[in-house]
Formats: C-alpha cells, sequence, structure tokens
C-alpha cells in the first residue's frame, strides 16, 4: 500500500482526517479532540474527551505503511499507552487512580486495521480483540466483510461506552475528594470478586499452571484468567468466572441431568457482563481434569505433572465414563451443543463421576453459532471453524480426537 501514499505523514493526516469527521458527527453532544502525533514516543493518533474538565484519553491509533514495516505498530502503540499512564499517576489525576485506565487500541497497517484495547492493572497490559482485517475495496467475501464491518462499528460503540464509563468514575471521584488520589486495590479486582473478600472471604486468582511441556501439548499459554477460587469465612468453595458469552440454559440442562457443577449467574451492566458463580468440584474431593490423567501427556522428570496420572487401564476406564456421559447426557437433551468438549473442560471423579464444565460456547445445535475467532492450532472436528453453526455431533467429533482410540 505504501506506493498509493508517499510518505507516512500522508497516511497518517489522511487516517486523522477521516477519524475527526467521522466522530465529530457520530458524537455532536460530546467534546470529542482528535489529535495528530508530536514527535517522541507517542501514537500516531491520540482521540480525547471532555469529562468534568478533564481531557479523558479513550483511543490510541498506530498507522504504519505496511504490516512489519517501520515497526511493529502494538509495541510502538503501547510504549506510547505506558508513558501516558506513568504520566497520569504522576499528576495524580482520577482516571489513573479510580479505573483500570482502560483505551482503545487501533492498528492501521497497509489495507488492514486491527481493533483491541489496553488497561492498567499492576502494569499495562494489551489484549486484540480482532486479527488484522484487510479492507482492499474489492473485496468479494461477504463472511469476512461482516467480521470488518463489526470491527470498525465497535470503534464508536467503544469510544461511546468509555465516555459513559469515565462520566460514572469522574462523578464518583469528586464525591472521594482527596481519596480518589489513592488507587483502591479493588481496581484490580472484578466488583463482584471484590465483594467477596471485603466479607472476609479468601479469593485466588486462577492461572493455567502447567509445565513448558504440557503448554507445548495442550497449546495453551501461562497466563491468569477471570476465573476466581473463592474460600468463605465457613469454609464453602465456589468458582466465578467472568465472560461475555455463557450458555446458561445448556449448563443448567446438564447439571439437572447430574453432569455439570451447580452454578448461579448475574448480568453485569457494564460491558454485558455475565458471572458465572458455581460449585467447586475440587481436587480435594477427587475431581480430576483429564489432561492431568492422560497418561500420553506424561512429563519426565515433572513429579507436579504426573501427580495424577492414570495407568492405560485405568485411564480405559475414564475413556468409557466419560463416552458414556457424554451419550447419556445428549440423549436426555439432544439439541444441546457443549461446544468446547477438550480434556481440559472434563472432569473425572475417582467414583467414576463425570462432569463437564466451561459452557461459554454452548449453545443449540443448527441455531446458535462458535465464536467469531476460535483458536486455529488446536485441532478441531470438520465444520468447526470461527462463526460457524454448532451441532451436536461436534461434542462426539472433538471427544474422539481427544480422548483417542
Amino acid at each position: 500500500m505504501s506506493p498509493f501514499l508517499d510518505t507516512g505523514d500522508m497516511r497518517k493526516l489522511s487516517f486523522y482526517r477521516i477519524l475527526q469527521g467521522y466522530l465529530l458527527a457520530k458524537f455532536p453532544a460530546t467534546v470529542v479532540q482528535v489529535t495528530p502525533s508530536t514527535p517522541g514516543p507517542n501514537a500516531d493518533i491520540k482521540i480525547e474527551v471532555l469529562i468534568r474538565g478533564a481531557w479523558i484519553l479513550v483511543c490510541l491509533v498506530e498507522v504504519k505503511p505496511e504490516v512489519g514495516l517501520n515497526g511493529e505498530p502494538c509495541v510502538q502503540v503501547m510504549n506510547a499507552y505506558a508513558k501516558v499512564t506513568i504520566q497520569s499517576r504522576s499528576r495524580y489525576e482520577w482516571q489513573f487512580f479510580c479505573s483500570c485506565f482502560p483505551v482503545l487500541i487501533v492498528e492501521l497497517a497497509g489495507p488492514n486495521i486491527r481493533v483491541g484495547g489496553a488497561c492498567h492493572f499492576d502494569k499495562p497490559a494489551h489484549e486484540p480483540f480482532t486479527p488484522f482485517l484487510h479492507m482492499l475495496k474489492f473485496l468479494r467475501d461477504d463472511r469476512h466483510l461482516g467480521i470488518l464491518s463489526k470491527a470498525l462499528a465497535s470503534i464508536s460503540l467503544a469510544i461511546g461506552s468509555m465516555v459513559r464509563f469515565y462520566d460514572r468514575v469522574g462523578t464518583a471521584a469528586a464525591a472521594q475528594g482527596a481519596a480518589a488520589r489513592t488507587r483502591d486495590v479493588s481496581v484490580n479486582w472484578p466488583h463482584h470478586v471484590a465483594l467477596q473478600k471485603s466479607s472476609g472471604a479468601t479469593v485466588v486468582q486462577l492461572e493455567r499452571r502447567f509445565s513448558a511441556s504440557q503448554l507445548a501439548l495442550m497449546q495453551v499459554g501461562r497466563a491468569q484468567q477471570l476465573v476466581f477460587h473463592i474460600k468463605r469465612p465457613g469454609g464453602a468453595q465456589r468458582v466465578v468466572k467472568f465472560c461475555q458469552r455463557y450458555g446458561k440454559e445448556v449448563h443448567r440442562l446438564w447439571h439437572e441431568a447430574g453432569y455439570a457443577p451447580g452454578f448461579q449467574h448475574q448480568l453485569l451492566q457494564d460491558g454485558d457482563w455475565v458471572v458465572i458463580d458455581m460449585e467447586c468440584l475440587a481436587e480435594g474431593d477427587g475431581w480430576r481434569p483429564l489432561h492431568a490423567l492422560d497418561p500420553r501427556l506424561a512429563v519426565i522428570g515433572d513429579a507436579d505433572a504426573n501427580m495424577y496420572r492414570l495407568n492405560a487401564s485405568e485411564w480405559d476406564t475414564c475413556k468409557r465414563a466419560v463416552r458414556l456421559a457424554l451419550r447419556n447426557v445428549q440423549q436426555m437433551h439432544s439439541t444441546t451443543v457443549h461446544g468446547d468438549m477438550r480434556r481440559q473442560n472434563i472432569l473425572w471423579n475417582v467414583d467414576g463421576r463425570v462432569a463437564f464444565v466451561d459452557f461459554d460456547w454452548a449453545g443449540i445445535s443448527g441455531r446458535d453459532c462458535y465464536p467469531l475467532f476460535i483458536n486455529p492450532v488446536n485441532v478441531w472436528p470438520p465444520g468447526v471453524t470461527g462463526a460457524a453453526v454448532m451441532l451436536s455431533q461436534h461434542d462426539v467429533q472433538l471427544l474422539d480426537l481427544e480422548l483417542g482410540p
């Protein structure tokens, strides 16, 4: 794309003008400021809104002539975001101390665009919400155009959401006065979990805790998850997870059939997040995830990784129990689909019971669809791709791939 605009500055200026005109028309009642870059480690374009007398950063944009040309846009825009957070903290600004300082991140590289977000907990963090999506005008792929349209529409929706968010935070900060200049520890915890901590519960944010060998086999990363183990003063244990999509009805039906933990759910107002507060199926009660049992995942010299490994005969018994459990629940509720029948989402008890967890993708066969983006590194059954229609046979097929013969 670089031949079409002679310099990177021309590309930035062109996109700056597009954004400025679009946002001023989209938010006529909001004071919006779109600013091109200044010398130094700054983003190419920043978008701010005036809230309670302060200019609040809501979006950073990095523009490159091509992907991989003149630097990595993600690294450079996050460098700029880190600089902004340091400045905000040093100035004791309420938007830093009273929130996790969320901003939208937009990367434009050649004909490709990617939308993501950044926030600051104990350190700056970035998460792409989409892959790089090309915007060539001769594109004839309706599915890709649908994804691209949603990504582009999300920019104004996200900015509008952050304007409302910061307005609420600013109002609360004004009421707190000087106390708003000390960052509350609850900023780093979801509100539902912060309430649990305030009642005396012990709260631990869960991580994927596997050896390097296991991570390579399972094709997952070592990262904190929005899943929390809660032990209340009376000894009761719960698992609380936060997600934006959850098959509550499927989970309920499978629980009533005896093949999933009990749960409660609550819809949060901010961002349509769902809180799933569920029964804890603990190791102390004999529950084990299948990836900890599968003898094929044994790691030489790693006693922790092999703590619960089954021998070949025991593994065959476990596999039969899991397949029977899925067959039983499908006979009772033939139209339901779990959608993610991987070993880490299946628990087996030493007494022979089986439970399925993580119903984030669950839905109705032939009606609901998989998420727009699913991990392409994993091995999925035929027909399982992003946004594809879910079918009940996919559960059986994926389970067969996971368990083997």
